[in-house]
């Protein structure tokens, strides 16, 4: 996932965020709003963010990633 929520709601790219500045981070689907983690960039990635799990099942962006597996 590139984007995330902040807990003012403010949507911010994985390139941009900063523990100190912003804090915790959600999923942007405002339903769901699963904690994420953030990874940063390694050698051959970019950073993103991963959800923890810990959401809800109604998420839009667990679905589409589920139905883009099966």
């Amino acid at each position: 996932m590139n984007s995330a929520r902040n807990q003012q709601g403010r949507i911010l790219n994985a390139h941009e965020y900063q523990l100190e500045k912003y804090g915790n981070i959600f999923c942007i689907d405002k339903k769901c709003k699963s904690p994420l983690i953030y990874v940063a960039a390694a050698e051959n990635t970019s950073p993103y963010f991963k959800t923890t799990g810990k959401g809800n099942s109604d998420c839009f962006f667990a679905f589409s990633t589920a139905f883009a597996f099966t």
